[in-house]
């Protein structure tokens, strides 16, 4: 499974905890009997409708869950963020419950079906770039030793070719399903055959993809850890730039 797809479950799994969590909150308020009131117009005395008070500590910590979740899956300039707002303004107790947690099973369904798509990218985009801060971190120390340049050259050419992947099948629906096994150097090629990136990013791609290489099969001597350096700060730039 790959990282993309665990997170993706696991935004899922939250989400139907908190739709379950918000569900038991309601279930569980308790009611308070609505009294009466003399109007000293009319002395009339009418009774007063029923109201219901929720645990407001449990109440607070289920909605500040709630909006850490849809924040993250929600693209930033996707329509959802005005329920996003809407949410955070407005659900503030027990008779606003219910239309929350229609709102966390509606965008959780659409997130569940891929239709947030931007998201996926979102997330994808950052990974991605934990893998290169790792990387990064892995070369500051003084006398690095093989191990750590060979890890440091593996994690950016996974972040590379989860990127390439990603955007191949953008602009190829089949894609994922039958080129799931290609390589980074066969998806630089078909990238390029498709104009998706233009010759001088192909040749700087596959250039990072031979260092990529030399540091997995033991040439090292092949590149420097200047070279290295190089190529983590080009691939987040170009991480950046297909953001």
């Amino acid at each position: 499974m790959s990282i993309l797809t665990d997170l993706r479950e696991k935004y899922g799994i939250r989400i139907k905890e908190l739709v379950a969590e918000g569900e038991a909150i309601k279930e569980e308020a308790t009611l308070v009997p609505g009294g009466t009131s003399e109007n000293w117009v009319t002395r009339r005395v009418p009774r007063l409708p029923d109201s219901y008070r929720v645990d407001t500590t449990r109440f607070f910590k289920w909605k500040t869950n709630c909006l850490s979740v849809l924040d993250a899956i929600i693209p930033h300039n996707h329509l959802h963020r005005r329920t996003l707002q809407t949410f955070q303004k407005h659900v503030t107790g027990y008779k606003n419950i219910q239309w929350a947690i229609g709102v966390l099973n509606g965008i959780g369904e659409d997130f569940d079906r891929n239709l947030l798509i931007t998201s996926v990218a979102e997330i994808e985009y950052e990974v991605s770039c934990d893998y290169l801060d790792t990387a990064k971190a892995l070369l500051n120390a003084q006398g690095v030793p093989d191990s750590n340049i060979t890890t440091a050259a593996v994690l950016t050419g996974i972040a590379l070719e989860r990127r390439l992947r990603r955007l191949w099948a953008e602009h190829n629906a089949s894609a994922e399903a039958t080129d799931k096994n290609k390589r980074l150097g066969a998806l630089i090629d078909e990238l390029k055959k498709a104009d998706v990136i233009n010759e001088t990013k192909a040749k700087q791609l596959r250039a990072w993809a031979d260092i990529r290489n030399h540091a997995a099969h033991g040439d090292q001597e092949q590149f420097t850890v200047r070279d290295l350096k190089h190529m983590i700060d080009g691939a987040k730039d170009f991480l950046a730039e297909l953001k």
